[in-house]
């Protein structure tokens, strides 16, 4: 009965600090290399439609977990999206409540 049960053994302990030559190195290892820039992610798998009653073979989505590093340009192209679609929640409501165009 002696276990310790409180928050530090339920939550796992963070990494510890690193120095800043570490950080570099990491920084330098992502914009400079090209598994830190595109990775190996499926991106043909973003722009293939999916259309019903087409024979295909099924494939699962490709994921990245909480914390995965996402690759550079993966990350500027969802972002991108992502501003897209909140751009367009923004600008419909006023267009529908305005009666634009008439």
């Amino acid at each position: 009965m002696d276990e310790d049960h409180g928050p530090s053994q339920i939550v796992p302990q963070g990494p510890a600090r690193r120095s800043v030559a570490d950080r570099l190195n990491s920084v330098r290892k992502t914009f400079l290399t090209r598994d830190g820039l595109f990775g190996d992610y499926d991106y043909a798998f973003l722009f293939r439609p999916n259309i019903p009653f087409l024979r295909r073979h099924r494939q699962a989505s490709p994921f990245f977990g909480l914390n995965d590093r996402l690759p550079v340009f993966l990350a500027l192209l969802l972002g991108f999206q992502h501003a897209l679609a909140m751009l367009a929640g923004v600008i419909t409501p006023p267009i529908i409540l305005s009666g634009w165009p008439e």
